[in-house]
């Protein structure tokens, strides 16, 4: 087994971990990756069917604007820990996004259509 393929299983493990609300500590070679999951699983767009996918334009995006340069096997792992995290919502392990506390109005639709 490689370092990579090690750091990967222990990087998705965490995820189901802290998806199921168990205390973590990220594996000290992925703190970095970690960060830039987090900071992008918390702007992740949200479908009828669930959370989607980080996309590598989001990725790509996200490190150009932080200025973090990233390997193949950086992205191979963040894809990877977002693959954790998609496969343990979808096997309920997370609940959704709690759904708006206000009913919409008529005020309010066009507030947010124009």
């Amino acid at each position: 087994m490689t370092a990579q393929s090690r750091l990967t299983a222990a990087m998705r493990s965490q995820v189901a971990a802290a998806v199921k609300g168990t205390p973590i500590r990220a594996h000290e070679a992925g703190i970095v990756l970690w960060d830039i999951f987090t900071d992008l699983h918390h702007a992740r767009q949200w479908r009828d069917a669930g959370p989607q996918a980080i996309s590598y334009a989001e990725l790509s995006a996200y490190c150009q604007c932080m200025e973090w340069p990233l390997r193949p096997q950086d992205v191979a792992i963040i894809r990877a820990m977002d693959r954790a995290y998609i496969e343990a919502f979808h096997k309920g392990d997370t609940p959704a996004p709690a759904a708006p506390r206000q009913a919409l109005t008529p005020a309010i639709f066009d507030a947010m259509v124009g």
